[in-house]
């Protein structure tokens, strides 16, 4: 920063401008100072440039690693920069402290790590210390879990990799796995298992061999401590009573294969047992109970036969029971070398049924009676009548002569024409009638085909289930009660209504689903006639409706004639669509594109306001009710009332969708307090560390410009450069200290805290160069959430970049050398 003197010559005032831009020339204001009030910062002009000296702005010092984290991974503050440390959340720089790191880390080259042992591995888990993986010794590598190594792996003499499970891993060539465990109350076990439940499923333990080297071997390792009985032998232990020992394609050799029932046994020679008492074995040769011939021998306890052997082939198995097997009575079987056969049974073999003969043969009948009609002549069954005549049907009887014909004269059987046509003189269906009481008749398939309602209530006819019907099936509807009859479908969906005195048709055109599909007509009721000369309406009461099938528009094509009515409302006009003035109620009119309402107000009932002005219309729909009232969007927008507030009050959001209110406006809380320059009374600080001034001198109270709502300022705790108040209200405090600093010997850079210390806040920070024995004007601003009613505490600390001492006392304007600008912001 280039060097100024200070005071400066012309006088000690500093100029203020609303931003930057409004600065003068820097080379029409040589030698002065000019002051940011937009950014907050002060220049010094020296003749060329305007240079910023202090303010919010800029970074003239780099501070200490700080240790809060941050998502910028760094901060500024007052024009010093502070590098923050990384953590799970942020990033950052990595320091010689403790530091957790989040996100998927590669790296190019290798990543070292201690040797460690089992209670403190080199690698290790973040919740469990003593879990992790070490170096075990030389070129091998341990796992250990919670402080004990469970796994060890090494390599052997000739390079080969070795692992020990519960023991280290061996050093010799013919170890690769040692599985060690030292239980007195219980066995060691290897499992091998597979869960899955597939037939095909196994668990395979696999002794593979090299080329030319075909042997496999399990054997059991002696110690010196063996029991004799069990010495040099192995056991295979079926899991419970079922278990069973399979040979895929080996042999045993030497010694016994025995169920596990209990001890050992002594007898010579290579012997499979199957029970202990030496009954049912196999055996070559043996001493006890018998010594039969040379060969196989099987001995169940009572005879023993031999299987005798011609090089190498079974000849012949000798004994009691050996005979050949004959067949007695063929009955379908069959004997081939030692395959014995059961043919299938046919109209000449006797045999088995196959499985489809055995269906057959399973469902037979047991023998039939026949009775009249029904007779049986030769395994032929015919449906007969008496003697002489033609059976007509169940319940019928029999008919000498029938005439069939298609014509409508009398016959005792209709029948169709070639077309499928048949023609009656009358075909009726049946009727019933029902009072109306608002019942609902649920219809089905055999309900009359005319239904007749009377009374004077309503009623529901629910269709039948259409499937049950045939397509063109016809229902008529004959209500002659007062209320309205309605129609639904099978599921009680809306078909039509028939009005009082109506008749509809109603008729099946789809009969694939239970609703159905239904076409229906209506007919002109009994009080009314049409023919090619007129028509006769009879009497309409008020609620009668005259609409066509157009959409309800009456046009004067369509009443090109005269309407003429009967009864006590009989009326006949010209009939033009111009003549048509009243009607009481018009329930059907279509689209009214033109002509003029004179007609009485629409009610807010049917849609409209009941008033016949723009200021009664919105009055009408308007939910105010008092001066000074307000609409805002209550529940999903709808217009809510807001009463009016007290005076002077203003209308405050809630944000999102809450309603507003009305809030009283804060006062006008700032304060400028100041300490006077001095000879005598001021501070002092000479250290590289951040620190407390020194006090020299009484430091009196600070006197005040200006203290709006603020209430009693006093001087800092220990007359420390600072200020001392109880916030009036709960906000947001926004400071600015503005003083002058000089250094009475070599040039430093020179950095200001401004901090809280009941809470042990810092507000803010700033840097500044100081020339040797020259005063430096430097301005801190920062913010501050304060609670009302409570005491807080400010104060300034500074930290040099050499042990250089730094005063605070030079006078920047009248009469002063520190100002405390303070200002609720919110």
């Amino acid at each position: 920063m280039a060097s100024f003197e200070w005071p400066p010559s012309g006088g000690t005032t500093i100029a203020l401008y609303a931003n930057f831009a409004a600065f003068p020339a820097a080379s029409t204001s040589p030698n002065s100072f000019a002051f940011d009030e937009n950014a907050d910062n002060l220049y010094f002009s020296n003749g060329t440039s305007w240079i910023l000296i202090a303010g919010a702005g800029g970074v003239f010092s780099i501070g200490a690693y700080g240790s809060t984290p941050n998502a910028a991974g760094g901060s500024i503050s007052g024009g010093t920069l502070t590098l923050q440390p990384a953590s799970a959340s942020y990033p950052g720089g990595v320091t010689i402290s403790s530091q957790t790191f989040a996100g998927s880390k590669t790296f190019s080259s290798q990543l070292l790590f201690a040797d460690g042992n089992n209670t403190a591995p080199g690698i290790a888990l973040a919740t469990d210390t003593g879990s992790g993986l070490y170096k075990s010794g030389t070129n091998k590598i341990a796992l250990a879990c919670h402080g004990i190594q469970t796994l060890d792996t090494g390599l052997s003499a000739s390079s080969l990799g070795n692992v020990g499970i519960g023991v280290s891993a061996s050093a010799s060539d013919s170890y690769p796995l040692l599985i060690q465990r030292d239980i007195t109350s219980a066995g060691v076990y290897m499992q091998i298992s597979n869960t899955d439940t597939a037939a095909s499923s196994k668990a395979t333990y696999q002794l593979a061999a090299d080329a030319g080297n075909n042997n496999g071997e399990i054997s059991l390792f002696t110690s010196a401590t063996s029991t004799a009985a069990y010495a040099n032998a192995m056991t295979v232990r079926p899991s419970g009573s079922t278990g069973k020992l399979s040979l895929i394609g080996g042999d045993l050799s030497t010694g016994y294969v025995t169920t596990y029932t209990g001890g050992d046994y002594t007898s010579t020679g290579e012997t499979i047992r199957f029970n202990a008492d030496h009954t049912n074995q196999l055996m070559q040769s043996v001493a006890a109970p018998t010594s039969p011939a040379s060969g196989l021998k099987y001995y169940n306890n009572s005879d023993v036969f031999t299987t005798k052997t011609t090089g190498g082939t079974i000849s012949s198995f000798a004994g009691s029971n050996t005979g050949d097997v004959t067949i007695g009575t063929a009955n379908g079987l069959s004997l081939s070398g030692q395959a014995l056969s059961l043919a299938t049974a046919s109209g000449s073999t006797t045999g088995a049924l196959t499985s489809s003969d055995w269906t057959t043969f399973n469902g037979k009948q047991s023998a039939l009676n026949f009775s009249s009609p029904l007779v049986n002549t030769a395994g032929t069954v015919a449906l007969q009548g008496a003697s002489g005549t033609a059976f007509v049907g169940s319940g019928g009887t029999g008919a000498s002569t029938l005439s069939y014909t298609s014509g409508n004269t009398g016959s005792t059987i209709a029948s169709r024409d070639s077309n499928g046509n048949t023609s009656f003189n009358a075909v009726n269906g049946t009727s019933t009638a029902t009072a109306t009481s608002g019942q609902t008749i649920a219809m089905n398939a055999g309900s009359a085909q005319t239904q007749k309602t009377t009374g004077t209530s309503t009623c529901t006819f629910k269709l039948p289930d259409a499937t049950t019907l045939i397509n063109g099936w016809i229902y008529w509807f004959n209500n002659n009660s007062t209320g309205t009859v309605t129609i639904q479908n099978n599921g009680a969906g809306a078909v039509t209504t028939v009005p009082g005195g109506g008749f509809a048709q109603l008729i099946c055109t789809d009969n694939t689903t239970t609703n159905g599909v239904w076409d229906y007509h209506f007919e002109i009721p009994s009080n009314s006639s049409w023919g090619t000369s007129a028509l006769t309406i009879g009497a309409l009461s008020t609620a009668g409706l005259l609409r066509t099938t157009s959409g309800g528009v009456i046009s004067s094509a369509e009443l090109s004639g005269d309407i003429t009515t009967s009864g006590s409302n009989a009326a006949s006009a010209a009939a033009t669509q111009n003549n048509i003035t009243s009607i009481p109620n018009l329930a059907t009119v279509g689209t009214v594109t033109s002509g003029t309402w004179n007609a009485t107000a629409i009610a807010i009932a049917h849609g409209g306001t009941g008033q016949t002005s723009a200021s009664a219309a919105f009055n009408a729909l308007s939910p105010m009710t008092t001066g000074g009232d307000l609409i805002y969007g209550g529940a999903s927008g709808a217009g809510t009332r807001l009463a009016n507030g007290s005076a002077g009050q203003y209308l405050q959001s809630a944000g999102g969708t809450s309603a507003p209110t009305w809030a009283t406006m804060p006062g006008n809380y700032y304060a400028q307090a100041y300490y006077p320059s001095s000879a005598t009374n001021y501070w002092s600080l000479g250290s590289t560390s951040q620190g407390d001034f020194s006090v020299s001198g009484s430091i009196p109270s600070p006197s005040t410009y200006v203290n709006s709502n603020f209430g009693t300022i006093s001087k800092a705790t220990s007359s420390l450069p600072g200020i001392n108040f109880s916030a009036p209200r709960t906000g947001v405090i926004r400071f600015t200290v503005t003083t002058a600093a000089t250094t009475n010997a070599s040039a430093l850079s020179f950095t200001l805290f401004l901090l809280e210390t009941t809470t042990s806040t810092t507000i803010s920070s700033q840097a500044a160069n100081f020339p040797s024995n020259q005063s430096v004007a430097v301005t801190l601003t920062g913010y501050f959430s304060a609670t009302a009613s409570t005491t807080y505490n400010f104060k300034l600390q500074g930290q040099g970049s050499a042990s250089t001492t730094v005063f605070l006392d030079t006078q920047i304007s009248t009469g002063a050398m520190m100002v405390w600008s303070m200002e609720y912001i919110t």
